[in-house]
């Protein structure tokens, strides 16, 4: 059981979505494993078949995987004003998956330094 809800797509707090990251693990793996429903949907790159979903802070993110693109990987979308390293600290630990699941961080020059957790600040 993980910690995330799946929604249905909505426009992000701020207005603006960006892809903040690349997930190691393909998009039809996350939706067998946490019964995602997949919809489908074009952009001004391809078409893609992607997932809304809410994480336990209440952050929207999204799985996305555009036509064309290898199917080992997805990319994992947050609104703009959010910081990508805790988001992805967050969404790793809701879905247990390892540091080493994210091949790619926005604004991170090592995808391997991120935050530490909460928890971790508040000693």
């Amino acid at each position: 059981m993980s910690d995330i809800v799946q929604i249905e797509p909505k426009p992000w707090p701020s207005g603006y979505g960006d892809v903040i990251a690349i997930l190691d693990v393909a998009l039809d793996r996350l939706a067998d494993r946490y019964s995602l429903r997949l919809f489908e949907g074009a952009d001004n790159l391809a078409s893609y078949r992607a997932a809304a979903v809410v994480l336990p802070s209440g952050r929207q993110i999204g799985f996305l995987l555009h036509d064309g693109e290898p199917s080992g990987s997805t990319e994992i979308h947050a609104d703009v004003k959010d910081d990508p390293r805790v988001v992805i600290r967050e969404l790793l630990q809701a879905l247990s998956l390892p540091e080493t699941a994210v091949s790619w961080l926005r604004d991170a020059a090592n995808p391997k330094q991120l935050p530490e957790p909460m928890s971790a600040h508040a000693r």
